[in-house]
């Protein structure tokens, strides 16, 4: 992988490889495809304009990031603790990405994306 410890990134789903696609925040350059990503002091990104492409043309696009640093994964349990909680974006149903049962989050301490989960730890910014 040619992401360092501490980069700012972007991450999406890339629907052709059936992986994560990992974006350079600064070049916009996709530096690796991955499994599995941690990252941490998170923004969750939608683009207006792209989401309203997407509902028009009913064709996919990338309109939709999960913007943080990468840190390597530190051995702690996500899948099935209760301190992580599932958080899900769908262009088709929703603006925002949503923490399930919660309601929208834009901010986050950490996250651990896993195909096309997504676990988020200690909200900073929920919206009700």
């Amino acid at each position: 992988m040619a992401v360092s410890e501490g980069q700012r990134v972007r991450v999406y789903y890339n629907l052709h490889k059936k992986c994560l696609s990992v974006m350079d925040k600064k070049t916009r350059l996709v530096v690796a495809h991955v499994d599995s990503i941690h990252l941490e002091n998170v923004k969750f990104i939608v683009s207006t304009a792209g989401l309203v492409r997407l509902r028009r043309e009913k064709r996919k696009n990338v309109c939709a990031f999960v913007e943080g640093d990468y840190i390597l994964g530190h051995g702690e349990r996500v899948i099935g603790n209760p301190v992580w909680m599932r958080a899900y974006f769908n262009p088709y149903k929703v603006d925002h990405f949503i923490i399930l049962g919660k309601g929208p989050i834009y901010e986050a301490d950490r996250v651990f994306i896993t195909d096309k989960n997504m676990y988020v730890k200690e909200m900073q910014c929920v919206s009700f």
